[in-house]
């Protein structure tokens, strides 16, 4: 009993622990990276990679940031090129604390060409958003191209103090058959290696109830043929 007890303990805690990280940049000129990816079937692993760095604004109203992303996509580990026709639409994050505005800043070389405020409920968290194309749809072919990096600086208006959280991390895809596909990190899993994962991939509270309501009634069945074992031995 009190080994199953352990390991119920143990997997709920495992899940809050994934569900309080959070990405937080409190220096300057200190890139972190990012890496987002989705595996849709057939081979094709859509993925963004890049670096967020705060080059400076901290204790004051305007947060300046320099992005990179690369489109490194693939198909059966080997990479997509430019004329395949996957390409990085849109990329974005939350942000804490809030932004009051955005301005976009880069060079005209393809990729990035603008950003704005952005709220979607099917970009889940996602309220800064770059796009390549005619808006963070991603309904467009514009954006980074397969095999190509872009970099560009974003500028937030806001009340900014001596560190920024950006959680979670997203991008969208949109592949030769103009499917638009949708991925986010949460945390620090945007920092590490890769993230094999769909969206929302954080457990929500109800998720976590209904963790606990499953468990709960094993560990009472446990308990009970325990001791029916007890009584007949």
């Amino acid at each position: 009993m009190r080994q199953l007890i352990r390991v119920i303990a143990t997997v709920v805690a495992l899940f809050i622990t994934v569900n309080a990280r959070a990405l937080v940049i409190d220096s300057v000129d200190t890139p972190v990276a990012f890496t987002i990816s989705g595996d849709i079937g057939d081979g094709v692993l859509l993925t963004a990679t890049g670096t967020v760095t705060v080059t400076g604004g901290f204790n004051s109203s305007s947060l300046a940031m320099q992005v990179t992303v690369d489109n490194v996509s693939t198909l059966n580990g080997d990479p997509f090129t430019p004329t395949d026709g996957v390409v990085l639409t849109a990329w974005g994050f939350g942000v804490d604390p809030n932004m009051t505005g955005i301005t976009f800043l880069d060079s005209s070389d393809g990729g990035m060409i603008d950003a704005k405020a952005y709220s979607d409920a099917g970009f889940g968290g996602i309220e800064v958003c770059a796009w390549g194309g005619n808006s963070c749809s991603g309904n467009s072919a514009g954006g980074v191209l397969a095999g190509a990096s872009d970099s560009f600086q974003l500028l937030l208006d806001g009340n900014w103090g001596s560190s920024v959280t950006f959680d979670p991390i997203g991008a969208r895809f949109r592949t030769a058959d103009g499917v638009v596909h949708s991925y986010e990190c949460s945390g620090t899993a945007c920092s590490v290696g890769s993230l094999r994962a769909q969206e929302q991939v954080v457990p929500e509270p109800q998720t976590l109830l209904l963790l606990a309501l499953t468990l709960l009634p094993m560990a009472g069945t446990f308990r009970y043929h325990r001791q029916l074992n007890t009584r007949r031995g």
